[in-house]
C-alpha cells in the first residue's frame, strides 16, 4: 500500500504536457469551390512545416459574412485563420455587416487571383458565348453567394445581355454547378479551377474566361475580351488569408512564409491561382477602394 501511495505521488508531481489545440482555418463557403481547396493545401502543408495541427472548418451563410463576424468575434488567444475571397470585402460595405476589415483581422498572406469563367450544362444547347449574348430566351445566371466575386461577374456579365437575366444565388459554386448539369439553370458565374474536372468529363461548357490573355488550362476558351466584353477582363476574384486581432504574431510570421515557399507556391499555380508578391495588406486597401467605387446592385 505504502508502494502504491509513493507511485500516485510520483505521477502527480510528473509535468503534464497538453498538446496545442488544433489551428482552424475557417472557410466560408460550401466543400468544393476553389476558398476549399485552397484551405486543404494550406492544411497539409502547414500542419507538415511548423508540426502544428490545422483543421478546416466551415461556417458557410450570408455570402461570406457568418464566418468573418466568427472570426472578427475571437478575442481570446486562440490563432484563428480564414480564408476569404471578395465578398469578405464587398460584404463589410453594407451597414449590417457588423465587422471591419482592417480593424477586426489581420491580413496574412494575399494567396493568388482567381480567373473566373461563365459555364453552361453540356445539354443546355447554348455552344457558344456569342449565342448567349444574341439569344432571345429567358437566361438565369448561378453564383456562388450574394457579394461574392461570382455576383459581381454575373451582373457585369448580365448587362451585355440581349434580354433581361436571373440571378440566382447558392450557398457555394459546387451548389450552383450541380443546377448547371441538370439544367435549373442556363449559366453560372464560377471559378475556372472549380469547372475543370466537369469539363474534362464532357459534363460541362466554358464559354469564356476573364483575364488579359487566355488561360493556360483551358486555352481553346476564348476570353471575355475577345467577344467585347471588356469590363470583365481584370479577373475581380481571388484568395486572401485572414487571421484573428489575438493570433499568435511569430505564428502568422512563420505561416507568411510557409506560404510564401516555392512548394506551397507550385501547389496553388496546379489549382489555377495566379500567384502575386503583393502585400497582404496593400492589396486589401486597394480592393476595398475599388468595390466601393463599383455601382453595382449586389442585394
Amino acid at each position: 500500500m505504502k508502494i502504491k501511495k509513493l507511485l500516485i505521488a510520483a505521477l502527480m508531481s510528473m509535468p503534464f504536457f497538453v498538446a496545442a489545440q488544433p489551428i482552424k482555418i475557417v472557410v466560408p463557403f460550401a466543400a468544393g469551390g476553389t476558398a476549399d481547396s485552397v484551405a486543404r493545401i494550406l492544411e497539409k502543408s502547414l500542419s507538415d512545416s511548423l508540426q502544428r495541427d490545422f483543421v478546416v472548418e466551415y461556417k458557410t451563410g450570408a455570402g461570406g459574412t457568418l464566418a468573418s463576424r466568427y472570426v472578427a468575434r475571437v478575442r481570446s488567444n486562440e490563432t484563428v485563420l480564414m480564408i476569404h475571397s471578395p465578398a469578405f470585402i464587398i460584404n463589410s460595405l453594407f451597414a449590417d455587416a457588423d465587422y471591419n476589415v482592417f480593424n477586426d483581422f489581420i491580413p496574412v498572406s494575399f494567396v493568388g487571383h482567381v480567373p473566373m469563367s461563365v459555364v453552361t450544362g453540356s445539354q443546355s444547347g447554348l455552344t457558344d458565348l456569342n449565342t448567349v449574348l444574341t439569344t432571345d430566351r429567358p437566361l438565369s445566371i448561378a453564383y456562388g453567394g450574394n457579394g461574392t466575386a461570382g455576383h459581381v461577374s454575373a451582373g457585369i456579365f448580365s448587362r451585355h445581355l440581349k434580354v433581361p437575366a436571373t440571378l440566382v444565388p447558392y450557398r457555394g459554386e459546387a451548389h450552383a454547378l450541380t443546377d448547371i448539369l441538370s439544367n435549373s439553370v442556363s449559366l453560372a458565374l464560377v471559378s475556372v479551377n472549380t469547372v475543370l474536372g466537369m469539363k474534362d468529363q464532357n459534363r460541362i461548357r466554358i464559354l469564356a474566361v476573364s483575364g488579359a490573355q487566355r488561360n493556360i488550362q483551358v486555352p481553346q476558351v476564348p476570353t471575355f475580351r475577345e467577344s467585347g466584353i471588356t469590363d470583365l477582363v481584370q479577373s475581380v476574384n481571388w484568395i486572401i488569408l485572414m487571421a484573428n486581432t489575438a493570433a499568435d504574431a511569430a505564428l502568422i510570421v512563420k505561416i507568411k512564409d510557409q506560404i510564401a515557399s516555392g512548394q506551397v507556391q507550385k501547389k496553388l499555380q496546379n489549382l489555377g491561382l495566379e500567384p502575386n508578391d503583393i502585400d497582404a495588406k496593400e492589396f486589401l486597401q486597394q480592393e476595398y477602394n475599388k468595390f466601393g467605387r463599383l455601382q453595382i446592385n449586389l442585394r
